[in-house]
């Protein structure tokens, strides 16, 4: 028996057993999550021939539940999304939804499981850990806004109010601001569903309240909640029905509409590839908004320094770049040779040729402050990207 397990483990140790035993653990547990929506897709077609169901489950359902338990591998916030869903439907339908909301729960939570493989390792814990992770997510770098630099914890509260009131467009800012009015005249009218509007207003203003109150780690402007951006679509959609009832003319809506695009049209002409990091008018665009808030915080202005040094820069020559050198190897078209500055020596520097560097990071460092640019990365006359020659 013990030449039994020793030929099944790696090692011949009570260390290889244990690595055995969780490949076999993993490998059971893959085949159960793939298996059971088999079993309980088998058992919903006879519950459903049996009636048993009473039309309160259907494959819609199911299939927004498959949509739901996507959802929350690729993001784990999602899970707020379901929770709006049930929230509703317990409201509209009271205690007959329970048992549907289980099994809309149970399929997503093994949707979930299957398309998401740090559940297939740590199972529910996996859950929480990456739950308690994202709310809470460290950054330690910080934070440009209104042109002081602050921690992370420790933004205004004016921050995310105002950073979504210059990086949306003019004409959708001043829709979400009459669609709120008009969709409070229309709830105290009785011409809109109480239930609906209220859970569209928890969805936008539950986390923003948090946001202003909970002092969670913010960064990348407001990219980490762009799950609040879609009931201010549909607050909009209640100003813009409006606007377009009091229009006698059907002919006029459509030139309506694309006015109401032409800012967000205009920028993608301007700024293009850059309109991630679009600023409007009431800051005065892009060139408005520098040295006040954050632009390339994701850096994809590397790709055009580095279309400059593959056309300009002979091969073999040796590059810095800021931070780290994943962005230069990626774009890069010759044999050069990358280091991130974080990894050289400062008595080393002059060993190199190039610097690349975001603008933002240049005067960080003495050195780098005083070396020629031979390129600069633009977009709406502000430089993102530098390449600096190393005499």
């Amino acid at each position: 028996m013990g030449k039994l397990f020793k030929n099944i483990t790696t090692f011949g140790s009570l260390s290889g057993y244990l690595a055995t035993g969780r490949i076999l653990i993993i490998k059971a547990y893959r085949l159960i999550s793939f298996s059971i929506p088999i079993v309980l897709i088998l058992i919903f077609l006879h519950a459903k021939k049996q009636e048993l169901f009473d039309k309160r489950i259907d494959f819609l359902m199911l299939f927004a539940a498959g949509i739901w338990g996507f959802a929350v591998s690729t993001r784990v916030l999602s899970i707020a999304a379901g929770g709006i869903v049930g929230l509703y439907a317990l409201l509209k339908q009271g205690k007959f939804v329970v048992f549907p909301l289980f099994i809309y729960t149970l399929i997503a939570s093994l949707i979930s499981s299957i398309t998401w493989p740090l559940i297939w390792i740590y199972g529910i814990k996996g859950y929480t850990d990456a739950l308690l992770l994202n709310s809470d997510f460290p950054w330690f770098s910080k934070v440009l806004f209104d042109g002081n630099l602050y921690n992370s914890t420790e933004l205004p509260a004016s921050y995310l109010p105002k950073l979504m009131m210059l990086q949306f467009t003019e004409p959708f800012v001043i829709l979400v601001l009459t669609g709120f009015a008009t969709s409070i005249y229309l709830l105290l009218k009785g011409k809109v569903e109480k239930v609906k509007l209220i859970l569209i207003y928890a969805w936008f203003f539950i986390p923003v309240l948090y946001i202003i109150f909970g002092h969670p780690p913010i960064y990348s402007n407001f990219r980490p909640l762009f799950f609040i951006i879609p009931p201010l679509f549909i607050v909009a959609g209640f100003a813009l029905e409006k606007i377009s009832s009091k229009v006698n003319n059907n002919f006029l809506i459509l030139p309506l509409v694309l006015i109401l695009c032409v800012p967000g049209l205009n920028s993608i002409t301007q700024i293009h590839p850059y309109e991630y990091f679009y600023y409007n008018s009431f800051t005065g665009g892009v060139e408005g908004a520098h040295g006040l808030y954050t632009l390339d915080y994701w850096t994809i202005s590397y790709k055009g320094a580095m279309e400059f040094v593959n056309e300009n820069i002979s091969p073999g020559s040796k590059i810095m770049v800021w931070k780290d050198n994943l962005a230069g190897k990626y774009y890069s078209e010759n044999a050069f040779y990358f280091k991130a500055h974080t990894e050289v020596l400062e008595k080393d520097y002059s060993k190199y040729d190039y610097m690349i560097i975001p603008t933002r990071y240049k005067n960080n460092d003495p050195y780098f402050s005083e070396l020629p640019i031979v390129f600069s990365v633009d977009v709406d006359n502000i430089s993102l990207m530098l390449v600096l020659k190393i005499p």
